[in-house]
């Protein structure tokens, strides 16, 4: 899977788009800072998993939590929270 920007970078709240991935394939899912930055303490989104009713929170990313490896069958989505420092959702 090739490295997509699936959220741009930014200060408020927002969300990724959805993050599709194939049976049997995986995917990394994270937040980046500008280039030359470095994701400060502020920088806070949650993985969330889409079923049929009310989504699943799969991980809490930040700072300290970057990135996280997703499995398929999965579609997911990432919402970035209020930040002080700006910051991007990618998938690869």
């Amino acid at each position: 899977m090739a490295q997509t920007v699936q959220l741009a970078i930014g200060t408020t709240t927002a969300q990724s788009s959805d993050i599709v991935i194939a049976a049997g394939a995986t995917a990394v899912v994270g937040i980046y800072a500008d280039t030359g930055s470095k994701l400060d303490g502020t920088a806070l989104a949650y993985l969330y998993q889409k079923t049929p009713g009310a989504p699943n929170l799969l991980e809490v990313l930040d700072s300290t939590n970057p990135s996280v490896e997703v499995k398929g069958a999965n579609t997911v989505y990432v919402q970035r929270i209020l930040a002080g420092a700006a910051f991007g959702v990618f998938s690869e």
